[in-house]
Formats: structure tokens, C-alpha cells, sequence
């Protein structure tokens, strides 16, 4: 799979992507097959990326690794939640804007899995989890892949810790182990 872990627990090469129709019902390419599960912006300084982008300008960040990639996601949504004070309607407004996704069916979505519409950081496992079940199909081999205990848990791990740019999965493992 292009995009997954190869042996050495790197990216395998990757691809152009693969138009696919998910939740969202588009043909937009798929986040995933760059270490991206939830199409976050290459406009932060994120820990973990690679050079280059995918979509339109290259605006989605490429991440070296699945933990990298939901790290990213993971900070976004506290930043997120602090930002909008736990409103989660609010939230999803801003993370899946109106005039790029189905917001309300999103935002649905995402209420299921975490249950209430005012959130908190304890919500963020939750809320991560409705996130990439609804860019990449609950169930799907891609969502069920970034929601592994092993691979969810240790970017909530890292997401907790503050990461510089340019940061390698290799590198904050080993930064999350001296702090």
C-alpha cells in the first residue's frame, strides 16, 4: 500500500493519488496515501513533514509517517477546541469549511462518535477518530490502519509534546523519551 509503514518503519514511496469516492462523496484524492488522514495544511510548521505537498497549490502537508501525520491532525483539534471553546459545530466549521465539504454531515458524523457538542481535550481521541473515519470510510483498511492502538495511541502520545519542524518520527521518539 502506497503510503503505509514499509519494514523499516519509514514511508513507502509515494504515489500520485488515486481519486475515490468517501463520505465526503467527491472524488478528491486521498489524504491517507501521504501520511495524511485528516488533509491537514501545509501552512503550519508541522513536526514530521516532507518536502512537497499534494491537492490544488500543494496546499496538504506529506508527513513521514502515519503517527506524524494524526500528530499533526491531533494538534490542530486542540488548537481547535481551545479556539472555540470546546463548541465542537464550531470546530468542524472550521476544520471542514462549507465551501469544501459537506459541513453539517461532518459535523454529524463527528458528534456521533464523541457524543455531545461541548468538548474537551479528553474528547480528542474521539473526535480525531470521527475525523478520519469520515475523510476515509469507517472501516476502511486506510482508517482502520491509522486507528490501530500502537499508531493512534502513540501520536496522541507526541501530540502532547511540542515537536519542532523538520522533526522525523525517529527523532521525537526519541525526544518524547528524555522529556
Amino acid at each position: 500500500m502506497a503510503g503505509l509503514l514499509d519494514s523499516d518503519a519509514r514511508i513507502a514511496p509515494i504515489p500520485k493519488p488515486n481519486p475515490r469516492r468517501g463520505l465526503l462523496g467527491v472524488g478528491a484524492p486521498q489524504p491517507t496515501v501521504y501520511n495524511n488522514p485528516g488533509n491537514v495544511e501545509r501552512n503550519q510548521d508541522w513536526a514530521g513533514t516532507v518536502s512537497g505537498g499534494y491537492g490544488s497549490n500543494d496546499r496538504f502537508a506529506i508527513f513521514d509517517s502515519p503517527q506524524m501525520g494524526l500528530r499533526a491532525l491531533m494538534r490542530d483539534a486542540q488548537t481547535k477546541i481551545k479556539n472555540e471553546k470546546g463548541d465542537l459545530r464550531k470546530m468542524i466549521s472550521r476544520y471542514a469549511p462549507r465551501s469544501e465539504n459537506p459541513t453539517e454531515r461532518y459535523y454529524n458524523y463527528v458528534r456521533s462518535k464523541v457524543g455531545k457538542n461541548k468538548v474537551t481535550m479528553k474528547d480528542l481521541p474521539n473526535i480525531v477518530k470521527g475525523i478520519i473515519e469520515f475523510e476515509n470510510k469507517p472501516g476502511s483498511v486506510l482508517s482502520n490502519m491509522y486507528l490501530k492502538p500502537e499508531i493512534f495511541n502513540e501520536a496522541l502520545k507526541l501530540s502532547k509534546k511540542s515537536i519542532p519542524k523538520g522533526t522525523s518520527l525517529t527523532k521525537a521518539r526519541q525526544m518524547a523519551r528524555t522529556k
